[in-house]
């Protein structure tokens, strides 16, 4: 099993398609790791509508945005490297040329890392396993189970620091993504996290 970056997705021939597919690669910080699911995708809807992007509509009755968070966070944990899939009708658009108008209406606790075009739609992100790097700060009493921490099938690595913090490279399959406040709590149940951020996606090859 192998995972690749994001950086190996990207585009590798110049034919145009009937519609392009742009990764914003984003940090969530602040007060948008309260946001829900359905609030933050409207914020993101919102801030598109403003910049004026031309983002492709699904072909239903009741028409989307074809905006897609690839494999998003639960509620109130922080994201370094987060993916946001988004279709643009127009072949000729080039949204790496249009970011600095997309950054103008970003609120505080979003902020736009890079732009890359790629060939796969969102279906293909979110119908892969994916492996998720994780960086945790607590506070406990008691120590982590280490022998749980080794033998989860879930967990490819791990680095415990003596500064009470823990890194964590973890699984998720498409059909079930792993709750990370579960899985930590499942090795010290005492335990009090103070923060919890996702710092890479690698998805597998």
């Amino acid at each position: 099993m192998y995972f690749i970056a994001y950086n190996e997705l990207v585009m590798t021939n110049k034919n145009l398609q009937e519609s392009k597919y742009f990764i914003i690669i984003y940090e969530k910080k602040a007060d948008m790791i309260y946001l829900g699911h359905l609030d933050f995708l409207a914020l993101w809807e919102r801030i598109v509508r403003m910049a004026n992007i031309p983002v492709a509509y699904s072909n239903q009755f009741q028409s989307n945005m074809k905006i897609n968070f690839i494999q998003p966070l639960s509620l109130g944990i922080q994201g370094d490297h987060e993916f946001l899939h988004i279709s643009i009708q127009d072949p000729l658009y080039s949204l790496q040329e249009h970011a600095d108008k997309l950054k103008s209406y970003l609120p505080n606790g979003i902020t736009i890392k890079k732009i890359v075009e790629t060939r796969f739609n969102s279906k293909w992100f979110n119908k892969h396993k994916y492996a998720a790097e994780y960086h945790i700060k607590y506070n406990s009493e008691d120590k982590l189970d280490r022998v749980a921490m080794d033998n989860n099938p879930l967990i490819i690595s791990s680095d415990l620091s003596s500064d009470n913090s823990l890194s964590l490279c973890i699984v998720n399959t498409p059909d079930k993504q792993v709750n990370i406040n579960g899985l930590i709590f499942s090795l010290c149940p005492k335990i009090d996290i103070i923060s919890c951020s996702r710092k890479k996606i690698l998805f597998r090859g």
